[in-house]
């Protein structure tokens, strides 16, 4: 674990708040990230008091950073012409995800999970029904698909396609891919 090795915990009664916000004072990730690192921590540390491994969770006190207006990168959608690129640039099958990622603001995961039922197309309004089961918020929603999108998901459509099929066979490129 990264955190036990710079923090220097070698064993639990090494976990102290005061050398979590050392370490914290004197590396260089972001906020967000300076934070995600404490929340696992505590989660950890709860789950050891639980087994009655530790008295008190020696993290649980100690405060999140402020992370409004301290961001490292602006993040922001593709301009068109940088789509554009992209989707010229990219092998076929990371094409029509890039596309439809970018036309319907599906997740990694809800990208992964569609398949050729979740793609209406005869319909009065052609849609992707993402299901309650793959969506963040448990809930089934109905995404109007953009013509160009309608167009090059059918082309990308397999003639031996059946509905249970997964729409990217070779899966969703990850963020670190694109």
């Amino acid at each position: 674990m990264r955190l036990a090795k710079e923090c220097g915990w070698g064993k639990l009664a090494d976990i102290t708040s005061n050398s979590f916000i050392a370490w914290r004072s004197k590396t260089q990730l972001a906020p967000k990230t300076l934070n995600h690192f404490l929340g696992e921590a505590v989660t950890f540390l709860n789950w050891i008091t639980k087994q009655e491994k530790l008295l008190v969770n020696p993290l649980a006190k100690v405060s999140k950073l402020r992370e409004k207006g301290r961001e490292t990168r602006v993040r922001r959608a593709f301009s068109d012409s940088e789509l554009k690129r992209l989707l010229a640039a990219s092998p076929p099958y990371r094409t029509i995800a890039y596309l439809t990622a970018a036309r319907t603001g599906l997740r990694l995961g809800e990208l992964a999970s569609l398949t050729w039922a979740d793609i209406i197309f005869k319909s009065k309004t052609p849609h992707i029904l993402s299901r309650a089961a793959i969506s963040k918020n448990s809930r089934d929603s109905r995404i109007p698909m953009t013509i160009q999108l309608e167009r090059e998901l059918l082309r990308h459509r397999p003639e031996d396609w059946k509905p249970n099929h997964p729409v990217f066979p070779k899966g969703v490129p990850r963020a670190r891919t694109l």
